[in-house]
């Protein structure tokens, strides 16, 4: 849920300052455009000036390296002395109305001419014309790649799928830059390219293609995902990002396995689905893993528990290996590389042999990093398979080891992985929210358990259930979890340290109260529509203090806004139930309930007066709130007054 969260407010400061900046109208010229337009003002001779100053100072032509002929163009097409006037057939400027300002037309757009440069000089010309077939082909190596990245990623326009023909046949007329090569260090567009037009045909077109074109996309599509698949260069291992068409290939293999196939083909798919999962760069494993939960399961769920299997024992090994390795003398050590590279290879073997799994297999050892580390990909390609064995036994297995990993005090500083704990817990998140409620329930039970005690890392469970919700929309799911974890901390001691200095800062209570991040302007969330009373009930709960209170207005200050204005009628009866004064001491509960007060009581006035519970209510924690010091004051003896008469 990447919209919830929203920029800091150093980076938003130089956002809108750079978008400011970027209106203005003179931030669109280039150089060679301000020099034109200069030129048509009283600036004219002081730039031709500058203009004849720079030829000067070039060497002469015989002498003059390509740079300094490059620069030549541009002074040639900035200098309008070398320009002809031509004045536009009005036939002419009416076929070319799509270039006019909006709302123009060829009839009243007045009279048009055309600038044309005078040609190029004969050893300029000459240059252009050497180098003009390899920049074209340059050229369009690059809109092939740069479509097949937008498409791929659905990042361009709709318009550019439909191209997807055209884009095809250039693709396959393509030769490749370095036949057989499998360096996978740069990146070189014009293979790229062709490759991801081929992910692309496999992904959307498959049925579409006729044989000889499926045919070439399933080739390409499989020789790519092998380049700089057995490499040991950490640097390529841990590099990312999508420019790299082995991602696009790794992640429509599995699709490939859904298609009708020969035996040679299908036998090829699935070394290279194996290759996927094993490839040294670990970008490319996520993309593999990824396209087995999107397409392989409905097709050959065997094939899916065989991979989640052969992934989880690899696990296993790679950390028996490096645990070796730990004691071996330190110039003896093997990279952790190249001990994947070797144990790859027994995992292929294992995928393309159909190795069985068991649900011992997906059952990992509290502490075992690596192990952790790759049983996080078995946990994705499980995801949402509510019905799968593997998939319970997998996730009841994470859920121990997160909570293992809490309770252990010795690794808290050195040795803990913070962003394999975050992953793991997200993972879950969508799972739990996937299954029926009752398996839901019994699979956070370690995690209920660990409170008091852990109540800052059960409260980072909620906000991934509230990420996970976000994404997903199963809010029949989620507020059974939400509940049940409010249920278990209103039954602990951690209520009893509310009243403490600190309390302010206690990440359970924020998140059960959906205090989080939430984007500058959002004022609702569509999974709390039915369950408001839910976030009431909890208010009324918990002890009557100032940080439970500073939560619930801050709930209703966010996504909390449907419950207003009978949320009032809670708040009114907490502080007459408590310290009232006590509860109002942090400065945020009070502007909070300043600023939500105002924006009913100036607004409806009538409407809160027409309802006793209500009036009395809001009256009450104006009171207290005068009684605090804030200057709500004015508020109160305004809404005290009688309104007016109505006019007859």
């Amino acid at each position: 849920m990447q919209s919830m969260f929203p920029r800091r407010a150093d980076q938003r400061f130089y956002d809108e300052e750079r978008e400011e900046s970027d209106r203005r109208g003179h931030r669109l010229w280039d150089l060679e455009w301000t020099a034109i337009r200069l030129q048509q003002t009283a600036w004219r001779e002081s730039i031709e000036r500058l203009i004849d100053t720079h030829r000067s100072q070039l060497p002469p032509p015989a002498s003059q390296s390509n740079n300094d002929r490059i620069w030549r163009i541009a002074l040639h097409r900035m200098d309008l002395r070398g320009y002809t006037a031509e004045i536009v057939p009005a036939e002419e400027s009416s076929g070319n109305d799509s270039q006019m300002p909006a709302g123009t037309t060829a009839a009243n757009s007045g009279t048009r001419v055309r600038m044309q440069s005078a040609p190029f000089e004969t050893d300029i010309q000459a240059m252009l014309d050497r180098n003009a077939p390899a920049e074209n082909a340059e050229r369009q190596a690059m809109s092939l790649f740069m479509w097949g990245v937008g498409v791929f990623q659905r990042t361009g326009p709709a318009i550019a799928a439909t191209e997807w023909r055209a884009r095809l046949v250039a693709a396959r007329m393509v030769p490749s830059e370095n036949p057989g090569d499998a360096d996978p260090s740069g990146i070189r567009f014009r293979d790229r390219g062709v490759e991801f037009v081929a992910a692309v045909c496999v992904r959307d077109h498959w049925d579409e293609l006729i044989p000889e074109e499926r045919d070439w996309c399933f080739d390409t599509v499989c020789h790519c995902i092998s380049i700089g698949a057995v490499s040991t260069d950490e640097l390529h291992s841990i590099q990312r990002g999508g420019m790299d068409s082995s991602r696009a290939a790794a992640f429509v293999v599995p699709l490939l396995l859904t298609k009708p196939l020969s035996d040679d083909q299908n036998a090829r798919a699935t070394d290279s689905l194996a290759i996927g999962l094993t490839h040294a760069a670990d970008e490319v494993k996520d993309y593999a893993v990824a396209g087995v939960r999107e397409y392989l399961w409905q097709a050959d769920a065997d094939l899916c528990r065989v991979c989640v299997g052969a992934i989880a024992r690899a696990a296993r090994w790679l950390d028996e290996q490096l645990e070796q390795q730990r004691n071996r003398p330190w110039q003896e050590r093997e990279s952790s590389q190249q001990l994947e590279q070797r144990i790859a290879a027994t995992v292929r073997r294992e995928i393309v042999e159909r190795r069985v799994a068991t649900e011992d297999d997906v059952r990992l050892e509290s502490g075992d990093w690596y192990a952790c580390h790759f049983g996080l990909r078995t946990l994705r390609m499980l995801d949402g398979r509510a019905d799968e064995p593997l998939a319970r036994a997998a996730y009841a297995n994470a859920v121990q080891l997160i909570v293992n990993v809490w309770l252990d005090e010795e690794n808290r500083t050195d040795r803990r992985d913070f962003h394999w704990e975050s992953d793991c817990e997200l993972q879950f998140a969508r799972y739990a929210l996937c299954i029926p409620t009752s398996d839901a329930l019994a699979l956070i039970g370690p995690i209920l358990d660990a409170l008091p005690d852990q109540t800052k890392e059960v409260a980072s469970i909620v906000q991934d259930l509230v990420i996970a919700e976000e994404d997903l929309k199963l809010p029949i799911s989620f507020w059974p979890l939400w509940q049940a974890i409010a249920d278990r901390a209103c039954q602990t001691t951690w209520t009893e340290e509310l009243d403490s200095r600190y309390s302010e800062h206690d990440e359970m209570l924020r998140k059960l109260f959906l205090n989080m991040a939430w984007n500058e302007g959002v004022r609702h969330w569509d999974a709390l529509d039915g369950n408001e009373g839910r976030l009431v009930r909890l208010f009324n709960t918990l002890p009557a203090t100032a940080a439970v209170l500073d939560a619930f207005v801050t709930y209703l200050y966010s996504v909390g806004s449907k419950s207003l204005p009978w949320a009032f009628v809670p708040i009114a009866h907490r502080l007459a139930s408590g310290d009232a004064q006590q509860m109002l001491t942090l400065p945020n509960s009070v502007l909070g309930l300043e600023i939500l007060l105002r924006q009913y009581v100036y607004a409806i006035p009538a409407i809160l007066k027409s309802k006793p519970e209500l009036r009395q209510a809001i009256l009450q924690v104006l009171d207290e709130l005068v009684e605090a010091g804030s200057r709500a004051y004015r508020m109160r003896d305004d809404f005290v007054t009688p309104s007016p008469p109505a006019a007859s």
